[in-house]
């Protein structure tokens, strides 16, 4: 039975923890947050059996009806004797048919005196395909609105606590202290997978291409050029080139109106480091799709984790549906989103954004950005978290 979720046998003991965390080496932006701390890692598709006492018997007595993996989590976590589970929350799913709650849900629902914390990972607003009862799971968000609004989208957190993005949030510390506004327009690219150059188009792929196509029309038109922020992390996939597969998308569309970022490098280009050379230790660390957005006069995207944090960290931005699907509007309505419109009225709003001065663009925005994404100058994000992780275990 168990030979079917776990990979192998570990003869080591399961050392105590205050901290489980699930899945750092998918999450790595959460180790200054752990820095320091007393944290055990688990890798969810190398689930192990060991042959510690404590161990099979927290594993064997359980309850039936709860998941494979919950019950080798929960064998864990007692194991350790760990206060705390961290996980970022696109992780909390359903991970069999059968299943009837989410994962972090289940933890929470089976320790009661162990706090299970999820960290927002992006601007996920479809509806879950698991839905049910609230848990104890408590969600570490990037802002008021996502408490006000992230439980009408079937989520099933039963608290939420606003911290700030992470990763927007560990960019802020390294980007240099001068950031010159040298790209007329950045296109964020969400074109990642098999679902945007394959043969069926979606919802999300219709509405970007009818965006694409009024893009290039008013490149055209007004004679600028264009830079499309590649996704950070399409050359880690061995057995494919994705990241070619991307450029390829955009330039079958856009010829040679577009130029793109070098996602590879620190920051996406050598030139603008500031001094600092420092060697990125894990993709994501890259922050090229951040920082040409911060030198863009106006980032253009559709559903996008990145727009949120440009907006939030004060760059004009332009969030346009056309798929008529409304899971992709930009959560706050405003001069920064349009939906369903024609290249009129895509081309009026754009030369409206670009020529808008920087200090009205301010006060149009402040409350939508500071309501979407809180963003604390005294205090970073990780901080918060570290704090609410610290004073979670100690009340447990």
């Amino acid at each position: 039975m168990w030979w079917a979720v776990t990979k192998k046998f570990d003869y080591s003991l399961i050392r105590p923890a205050d901290i489980l965390v699930l899945n750092l080496q998918l999450s790595r932006f959460l180790e200054p947050v752990l820095d320091g701390t007393n944290f055990l890692n688990v890798d969810l598709a190398n689930p192990f059996l060991s042959l510690q006492p404590r161990f099979l018997w927290y594993l064997i007595f359980q309850r039936p009806s709860r998941s494979r993996l919950a019950r080798w989590i929960i064998a864990v976590t007692k194991t350790s004797r760990a206060k705390a589970v961290l996980a970022m929350d696109n992780f909390n799913v359903g991970h069999h048919h059968r299943q009837k709650r989410l994962l972090l849900d289940e933890l929470s629902a089976a320790m009661r005196k162990t706090s299970v914390i999820a960290i927002q990972h992006g601007q996920e607003l479809r509806r879950l395909p698991i839905q049910g009862q609230k848990s104890e799971v408590v969600n570490l968000c990037w802002g008021n609105w996502v408490a006000r609004h992230f439980p009408t989208f079937g989520r099933t957190e039963g608290r939420f606590h606003v911290v700030g993005p992470l990763v927007d949030s560990l960019y802020r510390e390294i980007r240099p202290q001068t950031i010159t506004k040298d790209v007329e327009i950045v296109l964020i690219s969400t074109v990642k997978d098999e679902s945007w150059w394959g043969p069926e188009i979606g919802d999300r792929r219709m509405g970007y291409e009818i965006l694409v196509e009024h893009l290039k029309r008013y490149l055209e038109t007004r004679k600028v050029r264009c830079c499309i922020a590649l996704t950070i992390d399409r050359d880690q996939n061995p057995s494919i080139n994705e990241a070619e597969l991307e450029k390829k998308w955009f330039s079958d569309r856009f010829g040679t109106s577009v130029e793109f970022s070098d996602p590879t490098k620190f920051l996406g280009d050598e030139r603008y480091t500031d001094g600092n050379q420092r060697q990125p230790r894990y993709v994501k660390e890259r922050y090229s799709t951040y920082f040409l957005c911060d030198r863009a006069k106006l980032t253009l995207g559709m559903s996008s984790t990145v727009l949120w944090e440009s907006f939030g960290r004060g760059n004009k931005v332009l969030s346009v549906n056309s798929s008529k699907n409304s899971a992709y509007d930009f959560p706050i309505p405003g001069p920064w989103s349009l939906i369903d419109a024609d290249y009129d009225e895509f081309e009026k709003r754009v030369d409206y954004l670009l020529n808008l001065p920087t200090e009205e663009w301010d006060t149009l925005s402040i409350a939508a950005r500071n309501d979407l994404v809180y963003l604390d100058a005294t205090e970073s994000s990780y901080l918060k978290i570290r704090k609410f992780i610290f004073d979670e275990i100690a009340a447990s």
